[in-house]
């Protein structure tokens, strides 16, 4: 009995012995002396291909070699395992299929009881898997390495055990400065200690944190950088090992984000605060006036003939000179108030803490006075002008967008009286802005329902005397206000941008009747007025081209009068625009000769063809010798230069003879006629000048 339960106990364990060999992942066998084969585990198997119900008599293992590591297993590592009781080597098996497979082996000599070998073991291990680990041992090295984030991995107790080159380069630190530290001594120090006990709680809860912190260097500057921690446990077990910090520096991706957020936020030409800005900074100003009970100012600027410097000079030119008012502006106004660019030449300032108006009428005359210092760029010389408006919260407006609406009225208001001055807003103001809104929409429907209408003023020659022209002057039949003036609608229509559409129906018009009249017999020469707007118009000379279509030299019969300021303010444009309507034969006059510039280097520099003396002038005659010296000299002048002269608004005898006198070519007023409707300007024609009906007439 004792020896049966001795035999089962071996069996037993001679059983869980092969279960181990049979598990085990490398190539285990055992041969004899004559390398016969007497066990092979599983894994040796599989290796070599031998099934599980093959059986291994007379299987010599040296056969799974190639001869001459056969050999070297014969006749070298069999005997140094004899010698020295193991054999270890690297070496090639061949399976069955004679598939090659590079093996690392280890030979051990097994001997009785009497010191004899009577068998060897052999446990091959496959090197594919082994130089699969060791690959990927060495690029893990390389990646903690050469990686450009800084890796720091810490112990349990968060000290430092490794860093690679990215954190010495990063911190300014060593791996043997950091050792054995706590990570928190590259803290900036700006964190509290509830900041790290949030931070450390999601690392033992989840077993992750990452966020934004600030380090301080070695050399003591400070950097922002992102940080991600993760917990190492141990396998199987929820034990933490250790703890490995990435993180980078991320000072670019801050100062990209800085600048994203600037110019989101900021005109990119001059860095002041753009609408979006301006308009979170006033609600803040609307906030603390309610609290501290104390009036908001908000201005509106707009800069007086800013236009002419880009179309003459360039928006380079014109940019440079936005930039210095932009300086001037932010240097009249404290630290605390807001200057912001809305876009354009159009700026707008807020006033905080208004005491007392006359506080904002010391800094509206601060920014004009600083305006108005020349400016020099290059070799160019500014004098700048503006028109302001002037809104105050809570007395104008509770609200940001009422605000703007009252300072903008008042804007408009200081441009027209004059511009180069300010207005504070009154509500008379927002009735005129009213009518403005009224008018311009009752402009946009007469253009379609053809509401308008061309009176024509006769334009009289007093050598010979004859009538030579006439004026053709916009009239507006509306069905329900009657007639209504220029002087009320075209501000309006120039302010809307109407004036384009409207300026091109007149030229319409005008070429339309200059037919009529020709094929009726009667030779008439219309003068068509031409806006500062329309003729800075890119299109205007398209435009006319297209007008005078259809009719042979019907352009000799358009007169294009334009006022001596437009041409001025827009010189260099002026003078293209003059000479392609001089290509189209186009006879042209400067209106109101002596209200503006009265430069007259430009009588010289455009091909004029006609001179109107304004009628300012002429009311003068016969009670201001200085009016009459005037018209004489413009007489005087521009028939020397071969210039003919028309007087405008003469009304009496007199005005009459003295520029009879004087020897003015043509004059024009009511003292002949108003202006009419062209069936009664035709009557008119034919009962005061009939000769004007004769073909002949040239």
């Amino acid at each position: 009995m004792t020896d049966e339960n001795s035999r089962k106990d071996i069996e037993q364990e001679q059983r869980r012995l092969l279960e181990i060999l049979d598990s085990a992942k490398d190539l285990i066998a055992l041969v004899d002396k004559e390398c016969r084969l007497l066990y092979l585990n599983d894994a040796g198997r599989k290796m070599l291909e031998i099934g599980q119900d093959e059986t291994l008599d007379e299987i010599r293992f040296d056969r799974f070699y190639d001869d001459e590591a056969a050999a070297e297993v014969t006749h070298c590592e069999l005997p140094e395992a004899d010698r020295a009781g193991h054999a270890d080597s690297e070496t090639r098996l061949r399976s069955k299929s004679g598939r090659e497979i590079a093996v690392s082996q280890v030979i051990a000599a097994h001997r009785d009881g009497r010191g004899d070998v009577t068998h060897y073991s052999v446990i091959a291990r496959d090197l594919r898997e082994h130089k699969k680990l060791l690959e990927h041992y060495l690029l893990s090295d390389k990646v903690f390495t050469f990686t450009a984030e800084a890796i720091m991995i810490t112990d349990s107790r968060n000290r430092i055990v490794s860093v690679n080159q990215a954190f010495s380069r990063m911190t300014g630190y060593t791996l043997e400065d950091a050792k054995g530290r706590d990570p928190v001594f590259l803290s900036a120090g700006n964190l509290d200690n509830n900041f790290y006990a949030e931070m450390w709680q999601s690392i033992d809860t989840t077993g992750h944190w990452e966020g934004e912190l600030w380090d301080r260097r070695k050399d003591g500057t400070f950097y922002p950088k992102w940080l991600s921690i993760n917990a190492v446990t141990e396998a199987g077990s929820d034990e933490v090992t250790h703890y490995i910090g990435i993180f980078s520096d991320i000072t670019l991706r801050k100062q990209q984000e800085d600048h994203i957020r600037h110019l989101a936020f900021h005109d990119p030409l001059t860095g002041l605060p753009n609408r979006s800005l301006f308009q979170d900074r006033l609600r803040h100003a609307l906030a603390e006036s309610r609290r501290d009970m104390l009036p908001v100012a908000l201005m509106l600027l707009d800069l007086d003939h800013f236009k002419y410097v880009n179309d003459t000079l360039g928006h380079y030119m014109g940019d440079r000179l936005l930039k210095e008012i932009s300086l001037r502006l932010m240097r009249s106004v404290r630290e605390s108030d807001t200057v912001a660019r809305l876009g354009g030449d159009e700026f707008v300032i807020i006033l905080n803490c208004v005491h007392d108006l006359r506080d904002v009428v010391h800094v509206v005359d601060k920014i004009t006075s600083d305006l108005a210092r020349p400016i020099r760029i290059n070799s160019h010389q500014f004098r700048v002008a503006a028109s302001l408006g002037i809104a105050m919260y809570p007395d104008d407006a509770t609200t940001i967008d009422d605000l703007m609406r009252c300072a903008d009225t008042a804007m408009y208001h200081a441009k027209g009286r004059g511009r180069a001055n300010y207005q504070f807003f009154t509500p008379r103001m927002n009735e005129a802005a009213h009518e403005r809104v009224m008018i311009e929409e009752h402009l946009r429907r007469g253009l379609d329902q053809h509401e308008f209408e061309l009176f024509y003023q006769p334009k009289i020659s007093l050598d010979p005397y004859r009538l030579v022209g006439c004026e053709a002057l916009l009239r507006w039949n509306h069905p329900d206000w009657g007639m209504v003036l220029p002087t009320r609608f075209i501000p309006v229509a120039e302010e809307s941008g109407l004036i384009l559409p409207l300026g091109e129906w007149v030229i319409g018009e005008a070429c339309r009747q200059a037919r009529k009249w020709l094929e009726d017999g009667l030779c008439m020469q219309i003068a068509v007025n031409l806006s500062g707007r329309q003729f800075r118009d890119s299109n205007l000379v398209l435009k006319i081209r297209q007008a005078l279509e259809g009719g042979d030299g019907i352009s000799r019969w358009i007169e294009l009068e334009i006022t001596e300021s437009t041409l001025i303010e827009g010189a260099s444009h002026a003078a293209q625009t003059l000479h392609d309507l001089h290509l189209l034969s186009l006879p042209l006059a400067v209106d109101d000769f002596g209200t503006g510039y009265s430069s007259l280097s430009y009588l010289k520099t455009f091909a004029i063809d006609t001179l109107k003396i304004d009628k300012s002038f002429v009311d003068g005659i016969d009670n201001d010798p200085n009016d009459a010296t005037i018209i004489r000299a413009v007489i005087s002048l521009a028939h020397q230069l071969g210039i003919k002269v028309v007087a405008e608004g003469v009304e009496d005898a007199g005005q009459l003879q003295f520029l009879q006198d004087q020897r003015c070519d043509m004059i024009q007023g009511y003292y002949f006629s108003e202006p009419l409707p062209a069936d009664e300007f035709e009557v008119y024609a034919q009962r005061e000048f009939p000769a004007a009906f004769s073909s002949s007439y040239n």
